[in-house]
Protein backbone atom coordinates (compact mmCIF):
# COMPACT_ATOMS: atom_id res chain seq x y z
CA UNK A 1 0.00 0.00 0.00
CA UNK A 2 1.30 3.45 -0.91
CA UNK A 3 0.06 6.29 1.25
CA UNK A 4 -0.42 9.59 -0.57
CA UNK A 5 -0.27 12.87 1.31
CA UNK A 6 -0.91 16.44 0.11
CA UNK A 7 1.55 19.28 0.63
CA UNK A 8 0.69 22.87 -0.16
CA UNK A 9 3.31 25.15 -1.63
CA UNK A 10 2.70 28.53 -3.26
CA UNK A 11 -1.05 28.08 -2.56
CA UNK A 12 -1.40 25.02 -4.75
CA UNK A 13 -1.49 21.38 -3.69
CA UNK A 14 0.77 18.74 -5.11
CA UNK A 15 0.58 15.08 -4.22
CA UNK A 16 3.17 12.39 -3.79
CA UNK A 17 3.95 9.36 -1.62
CA UNK A 18 6.25 10.28 1.23
CA UNK A 19 8.74 8.54 3.47
CA UNK A 20 8.87 11.69 5.55
CA UNK A 21 6.74 14.81 5.47
CA UNK A 22 8.51 17.79 3.92
CA UNK A 23 9.55 20.46 6.38
CA UNK A 24 11.43 23.73 6.63
CA UNK A 25 14.90 22.92 7.85
CA UNK A 26 16.93 25.08 10.21
CA UNK A 27 20.33 26.23 9.03
CA UNK A 28 22.21 24.47 11.82
CA UNK A 29 23.00 20.86 10.80
CA UNK A 30 22.71 19.75 14.44
CA UNK A 31 19.20 21.15 14.66
CA UNK A 32 18.41 19.60 11.29
CA UNK A 33 19.40 16.16 12.53
CA UNK A 34 17.15 16.60 15.55
CA UNK A 35 14.23 17.69 13.38
CA UNK A 36 14.72 14.72 11.06
CA UNK A 37 14.85 12.30 14.00
CA UNK A 38 11.58 13.71 15.30
CA UNK A 39 9.94 13.48 11.88
CA UNK A 40 11.25 9.93 11.47
CA UNK A 41 9.81 8.79 14.78
CA UNK A 42 6.42 10.42 14.17
CA UNK A 43 5.86 9.71 10.48
CA UNK A 44 3.21 7.22 9.48
CA UNK A 45 3.66 7.81 5.75
CA UNK A 46 6.06 5.10 4.68
CA UNK A 47 6.46 3.09 1.50
CA UNK A 48 6.50 -0.54 2.52
CA UNK A 49 5.04 -2.82 -0.10
CA UNK A 50 7.45 -1.70 -2.82
CA UNK A 51 10.50 -2.72 -0.81
CA UNK A 52 11.98 -6.21 -1.20
CA UNK A 53 13.11 -8.31 1.73
CA UNK A 54 16.90 -7.97 1.83
CA UNK A 55 19.74 -9.73 3.54
CA UNK A 56 21.57 -7.68 6.13
CA UNK A 57 23.32 -5.44 5.27
CA UNK A 58 21.77 -3.84 2.20
CA UNK A 59 24.43 -3.64 -0.50
CA UNK A 60 24.44 -0.20 -2.07
CA UNK A 61 25.98 1.06 -5.31
CA UNK A 62 26.55 4.78 -5.85
CA UNK A 63 26.46 6.38 -9.31
CA UNK A 64 28.48 9.60 -9.52
CA UNK A 65 29.65 11.93 -12.30
CA UNK A 66 31.67 14.50 -10.35
CA UNK A 67 33.58 14.99 -7.13
CA UNK A 68 31.02 13.09 -5.10
CA UNK A 69 30.47 15.09 -1.92
CA UNK A 70 27.17 13.29 -1.33
CA UNK A 71 28.83 9.95 -2.05
CA UNK A 72 31.61 10.78 0.40
CA UNK A 73 29.07 11.61 3.11
CA UNK A 74 27.17 8.38 2.47
CA UNK A 75 30.29 6.20 2.43
CA UNK A 76 31.76 7.77 5.55
CA UNK A 77 28.49 7.39 7.45
CA UNK A 78 27.89 3.74 6.64
CA UNK A 79 31.51 2.68 7.06
CA UNK A 80 31.51 4.26 10.52
CA UNK A 81 28.10 2.79 11.45
CA UNK A 82 27.68 -0.79 10.20
CA UNK A 83 24.72 -1.10 12.53
CA UNK A 84 22.78 1.07 10.07
CA UNK A 85 22.50 -1.98 7.83
CA UNK A 86 23.92 -0.45 4.65
CA UNK A 87 27.22 -1.33 2.97
CA UNK A 88 28.51 0.68 0.03
CA UNK A 89 29.97 -2.04 -2.17
CA UNK A 90 30.55 -0.19 -5.45
CA UNK A 91 30.90 3.29 -6.93
CA UNK A 92 30.19 3.69 -10.64
CA UNK A 93 31.07 6.73 -12.74
CA UNK A 94 30.67 7.75 -16.34
CA UNK A 95 33.81 9.92 -16.18
CA UNK A 96 37.29 8.38 -15.76
CA UNK A 97 38.53 11.69 -14.31
CA UNK A 98 35.76 12.03 -11.71
CA UNK A 99 37.10 12.96 -8.30
CA UNK A 100 34.66 10.52 -6.72
CA UNK A 101 36.73 7.61 -8.05
CA UNK A 102 39.79 8.70 -6.05
CA UNK A 103 37.64 9.40 -3.01
CA UNK A 104 36.13 5.91 -3.16
CA UNK A 105 39.50 4.21 -3.69
CA UNK A 106 40.84 5.98 -0.59
CA UNK A 107 38.00 4.38 1.34
CA UNK A 108 38.52 0.91 -0.18
CA UNK A 109 35.26 1.02 -2.13
CA UNK A 110 35.56 -0.73 -5.53
CA UNK A 111 34.94 1.45 -8.56
CA UNK A 112 33.76 0.92 -12.11
CA UNK A 113 33.92 3.34 -15.05
CA UNK A 114 31.50 2.87 -17.94
CA UNK A 115 31.37 4.65 -21.28
CA UNK A 116 28.07 5.59 -22.85
CA UNK A 117 27.77 2.45 -24.96
CA UNK A 118 28.50 0.18 -22.01
CA UNK A 119 25.96 2.06 -19.92
CA UNK A 120 23.25 1.76 -22.53
CA UNK A 121 23.82 -1.98 -22.99
CA UNK A 122 22.65 -4.17 -20.15
CA UNK A 123 25.40 -6.78 -20.00
CA UNK A 124 28.34 -4.71 -18.78
CA UNK A 125 26.48 -2.80 -16.10
CA UNK A 126 24.23 -5.59 -14.84
CA UNK A 127 27.20 -7.97 -14.72
CA UNK A 128 29.13 -5.50 -12.58
CA UNK A 129 26.21 -4.96 -10.24
CA UNK A 130 25.61 -8.70 -9.91
CA UNK A 131 29.27 -9.35 -9.14
CA UNK A 132 28.98 -7.13 -6.07
CA UNK A 133 25.48 -8.42 -5.20
CA UNK A 134 24.03 -4.91 -5.34
CA UNK A 135 20.55 -4.58 -3.81
CA UNK A 136 20.01 -0.86 -4.17
CA UNK A 137 21.33 2.07 -6.23
CA UNK A 138 21.64 5.71 -5.23
CA UNK A 139 22.43 8.38 -7.81
CA UNK A 140 24.61 11.07 -6.24
CA UNK A 141 25.27 13.71 -8.86
CA UNK A 142 24.96 11.32 -11.79
CA UNK A 143 24.03 13.18 -14.97
CA UNK A 144 23.06 10.48 -17.46
CA UNK A 145 19.48 9.34 -17.89
CA UNK A 146 19.05 5.87 -16.41
CA UNK A 147 18.12 3.37 -19.16
CA UNK A 148 14.87 1.45 -19.05
CA UNK A 149 16.55 -1.94 -18.62
CA UNK A 150 18.17 -0.79 -15.35
CA UNK A 151 14.90 0.63 -14.01
CA UNK A 152 13.26 -2.70 -14.82
CA UNK A 153 16.05 -4.68 -13.12
CA UNK A 154 15.84 -2.52 -9.96
CA UNK A 155 12.17 -1.50 -9.59
CA UNK A 156 11.75 1.00 -6.74
CA UNK A 157 15.37 0.34 -5.83
CA UNK A 158 17.02 3.33 -7.51
CA UNK A 159 17.06 6.69 -5.72
CA UNK A 160 18.08 10.11 -6.93
CA UNK A 161 18.56 13.37 -5.08
CA UNK A 162 17.59 16.59 -6.86
CA UNK A 163 18.64 20.04 -5.60
CA UNK A 164 15.19 21.64 -5.82
CA UNK A 165 11.63 21.08 -4.75
CA UNK A 166 10.21 19.00 -7.58
CA UNK A 167 8.10 19.20 -9.65
CA UNK A 168 9.61 22.69 -10.05
CA UNK A 169 13.06 23.09 -11.59
CA UNK A 170 13.36 19.53 -12.82
CA UNK A 171 13.91 17.84 -16.15
CA UNK A 172 16.69 17.59 -18.69
CA UNK A 173 19.45 20.14 -18.14
CA UNK A 174 18.25 21.09 -14.68
CA UNK A 175 21.12 20.08 -12.44
CA UNK A 176 23.68 21.75 -10.21
CA UNK A 177 24.25 25.46 -10.79
CA UNK A 178 21.58 25.54 -13.52
CA UNK A 179 18.93 24.81 -10.90
CA UNK A 180 20.15 27.40 -8.40
CA UNK A 181 20.43 30.12 -11.05
CA UNK A 182 16.84 29.40 -12.12
CA UNK A 183 15.62 29.51 -8.52
CA UNK A 184 17.35 32.87 -8.02
CA UNK A 185 16.04 34.29 -11.28
CA UNK A 186 12.48 33.37 -10.33
CA UNK A 187 12.77 35.17 -6.99
CA UNK A 188 11.88 32.09 -4.97
CA UNK A 189 11.67 32.44 -1.19
CA UNK A 190 12.44 28.78 -0.61
CA UNK A 191 14.34 25.93 -2.18
CA UNK A 192 15.35 22.50 -1.04
CA UNK A 193 15.89 18.89 -2.01
CA UNK A 194 13.79 16.10 -3.41
CA UNK A 195 14.76 12.44 -3.00
CA UNK A 196 12.78 10.31 -5.40
CA UNK A 197 12.64 6.92 -7.05
CA UNK A 198 14.05 6.82 -10.56
CA UNK A 199 12.06 5.94 -13.67
CA UNK A 200 12.84 6.30 -17.38
CA UNK A 201 12.42 10.09 -17.33
CA UNK A 202 14.40 12.88 -15.71
CA UNK A 203 13.10 13.76 -12.23
CA UNK A 204 9.67 12.19 -12.65
CA UNK A 205 9.82 9.19 -10.28
CA UNK A 206 7.68 9.09 -7.13
CA UNK A 207 8.97 11.36 -4.39
CA UNK A 208 10.19 9.74 -1.20
CA UNK A 209 11.33 12.80 0.77
CA UNK A 210 11.52 16.56 0.54
CA UNK A 211 13.11 19.15 2.79
CA UNK A 212 13.00 22.91 2.28
CA UNK A 213 15.07 25.87 3.39
CA UNK A 214 14.03 29.50 3.35
CA UNK A 215 16.02 31.85 1.15
CA UNK A 216 17.01 35.43 1.79
CA UNK A 217 16.43 38.04 -0.90
CA UNK A 218 20.16 38.74 -1.14
CA UNK A 219 21.16 35.08 -1.53
CA UNK A 220 23.26 34.50 -4.64
CA UNK A 221 22.96 31.25 -6.64
CA UNK A 222 26.16 30.15 -4.91
CA UNK A 223 24.64 30.82 -1.48
CA UNK A 224 21.49 28.95 -2.46
CA UNK A 225 23.67 26.02 -3.56
CA UNK A 226 25.42 26.07 -0.19
CA UNK A 227 22.13 26.01 1.72
CA UNK A 228 20.74 23.20 -0.42
CA UNK A 229 23.93 21.12 -0.25
CA UNK A 230 23.71 21.23 3.54
CA UNK A 231 20.27 19.62 3.25
CA UNK A 232 21.60 16.99 0.86
CA UNK A 233 24.43 15.93 3.16
CA UNK A 234 22.19 15.86 6.22
CA UNK A 235 19.35 13.85 4.69
CA UNK A 236 20.35 11.54 1.83
CA UNK A 237 22.06 8.93 3.98
CA UNK A 238 19.17 9.09 6.46
CA UNK A 239 16.61 8.29 3.78
CA UNK A 240 18.75 5.40 2.50
CA UNK A 241 19.09 4.06 6.04
CA UNK A 242 15.34 4.33 6.60
CA UNK A 243 14.58 2.41 3.40
CA UNK A 244 17.08 -0.28 4.42
CA UNK A 245 15.43 -0.64 7.83
CA UNK A 246 12.00 -0.93 6.23
CA UNK A 247 13.29 -3.64 3.91
CA UNK A 248 14.31 -5.79 6.89
CA UNK A 249 10.94 -5.52 8.66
Amino acid sequence: MTIWLPLHRKSRPFWFPLLQIAFFAPADPTELAEVFAQKESNSQAVLTDALPTLLFPMKLALFVSGTGSNARTIIDRFQAHPEDGVEVVLLISNKPTAGALTMAAERNVPTLVLNRNEFRESDALLTGLARFQVDFIALAGFLWLVPAYLVKAFPDRILNIHPALLPDYGGKGMYGANVHRAVKAAGETESGITIHYVNEHYDEGNTVFQAAVRLDKEDSPEKIAERVLRLEHANYWRVIRRLALLAYQ
